[in-house]
């Protein structure tokens, strides 16, 4: 199919959703979007003109674009997200301050885990997740522990897919990743050494909702040196830390598809212990 008629054949919606998703990162060209979003030049700079008139996209004095307030508003103000990042939120400062590393908090979202909050402590690498990235989820601590609680059928469905080699210690064999996924479960946690950036290991746990579903992995990215041995309870803690304050909050607030509740889980008083 040529460009004239593939884009022909896509709707202005397609368009803009298209474009608004090549903008993963900021201080993007002109040219750098539309062949992101595979438009051609005139329809990506009518598209972002009008996206920066309503708010949507900000343009830099350098002629660069990147996502604007107005978007940033509306998603700050979506009720599951802001529930959950509220709830998290103390024990991801909690993680980052004891380890001085990137404490992050995940969804499931399409085939990755969605980053939505992600605090930065003194030592975190320049390389760090941040909020609005995207986790692979066969080389992620929280990637894994997401998959792990999924349904069978979308778990078959990344285990036979492509499972892409990010350093020579991601696990690609499909058997071999249905066993930690299986371990991940039992255990109440995953860690994954150097299988998505060399120098980096990651420990993630689940954050349960109080209806027992699993909506959210909570974790931190470390040094490949770190003991996570000693690092995997203080995660687990703050995730039940998470669970807690995801449980007290208002009810109201967390509609959206998930059963209200009979039990919440137990209050959770003990803090997080440095981690060396």
């Amino acid at each position: 199919m040529t460009g004239n008629a593939r884009e022909a054949g896509r709707s202005t919606i397609d368009r803009v959703l298209t474009l608004l998703e090549a903008l993963d990162q900021p201080q993007l060209t002109l040219t750098e979007v539309a062949t992101k979003a595979d438009l051609p030049t005139s329809t990506a700079s009518r598209i972002l003109t009008a996206l920066e008139q309503w708010g949507g996209v900000s343009r830099g004095t350098d002629g660069t674009y990147e996502v604007g307030y107005r978007l940033w508003e509306i998603g700050a103000r979506a009720s599951k997200a802001s529930v959950l990042r509220e709830a998290s939120r103390p024990a991801l400062a909690q993680l980052s301050a004891r380890t001085g590393e990137s404490a992050q908090l995940a969804v499931l979202e399409g085939g990755s885990a969605l980053i939505v909050e992600c605090l930065a402590g003194q030592n975190a690498s320049p390389i760090a997740t941040r909020v609005g990235g995207r986790l692979p989820l066969h080389a992620s601590a929280a990637g894994r522990v997401l998959l792990s609680y999924a349904d069978a059928d979308f778990i078959a469905k990344v285990l036979r897919g492509n499972l892409e080699r990010l350093t020579p210690y991601t696990q690609i064999m499909p058997g071999r990743l249905a066993q930690e996924l299986v371990a991940a479960r039992r255990r109440g946690a995953a860690a994954v050494q150097e299988e998505m950036t060399l120098g980096r290991s990651s420990v993630a746990a689940p954050v349960r909702d109080r209806s027992g579903t699993v909506v959210a992995a909570l974790g931190v990215v470390v040094t490949s040196n770190a003991d996570l041995d000693r690092l995997l309870p203080q995660v687990r803690l703050g995730a039940r830390d998470s669970e807690r304050r995801l449980a007290d909050a208002d009810s109201q607030k967390w509609v959206d598809g998930h059963s209200a509740i009979t039990s919440a889980p137990p209050r959770m008083s003990a803090q997080l212990e440095p981690v060396g």
